[in-house]
């Protein structure tokens, strides 16, 4: 948790000058020391570490935010192939198992339609044998 001062929102005992009043017109040596603490190199790879200083504040502001950015995208990455795999995995799984009960149902009455045309059919042959066996007798011998 980041919290800040209470005294800095006391306006009358910050330091905005160097030299006391009535000397303190214009001077402005406060603001150059602070520009030069921002310029400084006092962050290390960690934070804040003047023994292994390598960055001002911008350079360090920046890359934790491109660090931040990296991240994110490897994260965005990672998660889209994670997706692409389980609809991949789930087209695999549709093509082993997938059966589709209209296409099932519609080959089910086409082989009931089937089975019911070769049945008259039998029973057709069965009547014209029985005719020409039973009933035309002994003609033709």
């Amino acid at each position: 948790n980041i919290a800040f001062n209470p005294e800095l929102n006391d306006f009358d005992n910050i330091a905005a000058a160097l030299n006391p009043p009535p000397y303190n017109h214009e001077d402005n040596v406060i603001a150059l020391r602070i520009l030069e603490l921002k310029n400084s190199k006092i962050f290390g790879e960690e934070g804040y570490d003047v023994s292994q200083a390598k960055y001002d504040f911008d350079e360090y502001y920046r890359n934790i935010i491109l660090d931040i950015g990296k991240t994110g995208m490897e994260a965005y990455i990672t998660a889209e192939a994670y997706r692409s795999m389980n609809k991949e995995l789930e087209n695999k799984r549709g093509a082993l198992v997938g059966v589709s009960m209209d296409e099932e149902m519609s080959n089910l009455i086409r082989f009931e339609h089937s089975y019911n045309a070769s049945a008259r059919m039998i029973n057709v042959m069965d009547e014209m044998i029985d005719i020409i066996v039973n009933r035309l007798g002994r003609v033709g011998r």
